[in-house]
């Protein structure tokens, strides 16, 4: 990822990594002993150059040298949580039951069929991967942008609803239902059963199918950019950052190429607190110090978007849905489309 001007891995979460550094079959790793790690190649970029939603919950999405997670941070449980769905989704599926096939001929080996109910809106915080991201941030207005992407990553948004006011003409926005988004693709698959080889006949394959075509960029909470390895000091000795390299950022994302920061701007941003007037204070040097992150970034060839936590926590769900549309380019087009591809029928 060295063109993206990204460290392998990718450390995330709010506490300050604690580096260690390991040999390996011949090979060097830096990981974090106090956040998680995400290993990431050119390979998990789809075409257009985007880390997309649906390769994080790819098995072995998190590659290195395309090999797989390395076993001392899989084992230590330092990578982001593996989604193997091997009991029926509960993120995406509010019921997952099996019916015997009606057969008129007592003769005939009995088959079942499973039938899906799909979740109205997903349920964040039982996937264990949608959950470990979730934890990860710091506040509370991090926690509902990131609810909120997250959900309209998985199911989509509707059109676009024009409403007439007496002050002002308004447009709104809503989450898709989850059987809006993926109903059909439910239902193909629940019909064509008996037509399917074995190992597709699972509800797993229906949960991989959705997870794994989410076409909207990766939202990575809590990212470190700028921590280094010294061996001549000890492991807990804090990373070193260039004066105005910014330690931490709230998000991060990958889109066509490009590394994105999104930054939800609370008052410590551009004020500090007077304990005695129980008050903040506008604080210019914090305002410079974010001045000159922003620039020392871009200077990188990253884009830079500024939220704040204000309209963050007052937003409506159509208000944040249009935050995504404006603020970070994201409306309508990463829409998840699942398709059941020839390789999951059986060979004829």
């Amino acid at each position: 990822m060295k063109n993206l001007n990204l460290a392998s891995p990718v450390i995330f979460g709010s506490q300050r990594p604690q580096l260690r550094l390991i040999i390996d079959d011949g090979k060097q790793y830096i990981y974090s002993m106090t956040n998680r790690n995400l290993y990431l190649a050119e390979s998990d970029l789809d075409d257009e150059g985007t880390l997309t939603m649906g390769t994080l919950f790819k098995t072995g999405r998190t590659s290195v040298d395309g090999g797989i997670i390395p076993w001392f941070v899989h084992e230590k449980d330092l990578a982001l949580p593996m989604c193997y769905c091997l009991n029926p989704c509960p993120m995406l599926f509010e019921s997952c039951d099996q019916l015997p096939l009606v057969d008129g001929n007592p003769t005939k080996r009995q088959v079942k069929l499973t039938r899906i109910n799909l979740q109205t809106k997903p349920q964040l915080y039982k996937c264990p991967l949608m959950a470990a991201l979730l934890n990860s941030v710091s506040t509370e207005a991090e926690k509902k942008f990131a609810e909120m992407y997250y959900s309209w990553a998985i199911c989509g948004d509707t059109d676009a609803v024009f409403h007439e006011d007496a002050l002002q003409d308004k447009i709104s926005y809503t989450f898709t239902k989850l059987s809006t988004t993926y109903g059909d693709f439910v239902q193909s698959w629940q019909k064509q059963q008996l037509r399917l080889a074995s190992a597709y006949k699972d509800h797993t394959s229906v949960a991989n199918g959705i997870s794994t075509s989410l076409k909207a960029p990766a939202l990575i909470p809590q990212v470190w950019l700028n921590y280094t390895y010294d061996p001549t000091k000890p492991p807990e000795h804090e990373s070193q950052e260039s004066k105005d390299m910014p330690r931490r950022v709230d998000f991060l994302f990958i889109k066509k190429g490009v590394v994105h920061v999104v930054e939800i701007d609370d008052p410590s941003h551009y004020a500090k607190y007077d304990k005695n007037e129980q008050k903040y204070e506008v604080d210019e040097e914090a305002y410079t110090r974010n001045l000159r992150a922003d620039r020392t970034l871009r200077q990188q060839g990253m884009v830079i978007h500024r939220l704040s936590n204000w309209e963050i926590l007052n937003a409506t769900e159509s208000e944040l849905l249009n935050l995504l549309r404006d603020a970070l380019d994201m409306f309508g087009s990463f829409k998840p489309s699942p398709q059941i591809p020839d390789s999951w029928f059986e060979s004829t």
